[in-house]
């Protein structure tokens, strides 16, 4: 049998799996059927905001996640279940304790250049984003640090990192001064791709054009799972790029995916030119704190305003892919709970007027001028009557994008969708000082130690213990206020074949899978 047919039955039975899995909580469309043969030809075409940078070390969203995972691959990847699976790399061993890790890589890969993938390029790779990781934390910041040989490496008194070596069969081996259970996960995500000298990748699409309106990538004939089935993906590119614009793309047939609207979700069920797909996300919605702020800085006012909201109105009509968050860590992920009690009116909170005393506070949202998100206003509202002065601002995604990241804004809402599948890997992400998607400034050094001692623990009962107590240290100090748990839903096109969408959604998409059925 030959390798592409070993590799479509592997995805098969995994996609058959997933797929019952996926019936039992969402009844599927009627006219459900088995898989045709697959065939060759024709091309996807999707919608997204346009992405800052191509390279993987830059990453800054999941809109870029879906064009990194078609031109990029790293030594290892996710599946649509979350398990990691081989990529460049064909296997590994993990030894000494989760110190230790050894990958064997596939023979006769190559870039889109046509250069063979070697030991050396993932060295190189590695080093690259050790140093970019060094300027702006990224994902697994806190395991590139525990490298063996990482701070002499950037500390100028070596020339390359002790801890990655190249054995004498060719193989990498990576050594850790402490236990790093999550390495496998880490290495699965968007910055760890191997990236050739000339910048190109190794994935299943290579890119042949880029203009401000749309990006084009085709087949690369020698990718080493076997020539992608469409020949080219489209990608077309709206700094505006929203769920109306997506519906009306859609509904226009000039896209054939998009990540549905809860208010569209009925309407689409109810087509017989679509497929409807419904996936719980590792995501949580959630109000942005600016922690450093002088009237923002304090718990107590932080747990003022979150009392204040009136959340049975809020929720009374989000539909069906929303529910109230009550905790922090998302469904999905270990040590999820609900807490229905959390922001009890029953407790009493009248608050000094000093607390709210200062110039009006900016709320940005995403959003065209003018515009208002009802949630939003009814939030800003409570806050109002408190005697906080808030002023509301729907910003272009580059301006929000910006304030964001430079760590300016003052209030905001936001979707953080987990990198990992990792409890302690998404504590420390969003919550630890150096975490990378601790846009609000807060910091606990009590945190901090909790969420490193669940990092390296290698019992996974007393990680899940570590990981819940630090959620509970975090909520006293409420850096954000959860909003919801978000889970997605897909419209796909009829003839579409083999669209496997897990938890991280259009972002790990393995579109060398999908054919068209024409």
């Amino acid at each position: 049998m030959s390798s592409r047919n070993v590799k479509y039955l592997l995805i098969l039975i995994a996609w058959v799996t997933v797929a019952g899995l996926a019936f039992l909580l969402y009844p599927r469309e009627p006219g459900f059927s088995v898989l045709p043969e697959p065939l060759f030809g024709g091309t996807l075409r999707i919608g997204n905001i346009p992405p800052g940078s191509l390279d993987p070390i830059e990453i800054s969203g999941a809109h870029e996640s879906f064009v990194i995972n078609q031109i990029h691959e790293g030594l290892v990847e996710y599946n649509v279940s979350l398990d990691v699976v081989p990529g460049l790399a064909e296997r590994w061993d993990v030894s000494d304790n989760f110190r230790c890790f050894r990958f064997y890589l596939r023979k006769n890969i190559r870039f889109h250049s046509g250069d063979r993938v070697t030991a050396e390029d993932v060295v190189s790779s590695f080093q690259r984003l050790i140093r970019k990781d060094s300027i702006e934390p990224t994902v697994g910041h806190a395991m590139l640090q525990e490298l063996t040989g990482a701070a002499d490496f950037l500390g100028g008194r070596r020339d390359s990192v002790r801890g990655i070596s190249i054995l004498p069969d060719s193989s990498i081996e990576f050594r850790t001064d402490r236990p790093v259970p999550d390495f496998l996960m880490i290495l699965s995500s968007d910055p760890y791709k191997i990236v050739g000298r000339s910048g190109d990748g190794a994935g299943p699409f290579r890119l042949v054009s880029q203009t401000p309106t749309h990006l084009q990538m085709v087949a690369f004939e020698d990718y080493h799972g076997g020539r992608p089935y469409l020949d080219s993906l489209i990608v077309f590119l709206d700094p505006l790029w929203d769920e109306e614009i997506s519906v009306e793309s859609f509904d226009s047939g000039s896209v054939d995916i998009i990540d549905l609207p809860a208010w569209e979700l009925e309407r689409f069920q109810e087509r017989s030119d679509v497929e409807v797909q419904r996936r719980q996300g590792l995501t949580l919605e959630f109000l942005g704190i600016n922690n450093s702020h002088p009237v923002l800085s304090r718990p107590e006012v932080r747990w003022v305003m979150a009392r204040s909201i009136d959340w049975t109105d809020i929720f009374a009509e989000t539909g069906p892919l929303f529910r109230r968050a009550t905790c922090l860590i998302p469904p999905g992920l270990a040590g999820y709970r609900e807490r229905p009690d959390l922001f009890s009116k029953e407790e009493l909170y009248p608050p000094p007027s000093e607390l709210f005393n200062g110039p009006a506070i900016e709320y940005i949202v995403v959003g065209a001028p003018g515009y208002e998100y009802d949630e939003d206003i009814k939030i800003i509202n409570a806050w109002r009557q408190l005697g906080l002065q808030v002023d509301y601002y729907p910003l272009p995604w580059e301006e929000w994008d910006s304030r964001i990241e430079n760590r300016s804004a003052q209030l905001f809402s936001m979707a953080w969708v987990a990198d990992l599948p990792s409890t302690p890997q998404f504590l420390y992400d969003l919550f630890h000082s150096e975490g990378w998607g601790n846009y609000f400034n807060y910091r606990n050094t009590r945190v901090d130690s909790i969420i490193e001692l669940a990092l390296w623990s290698v019992d996974q009962s007393e990680r899940l213990r570590l990981a819940t107590l630090a959620e509970e240290w975090i909520l006293e100090d409420l850096p954000i206020i959860p909003l919801d748990y978000v889970s997605s839903a897909y419209a796909i096109r009829n003839g579409l074949m083999n669209v496997s969408l897990g938890p991280m959604g259009l972002g790990n998409i393995p579109c060398e899978l999908i054919w068209w059925n024409r």
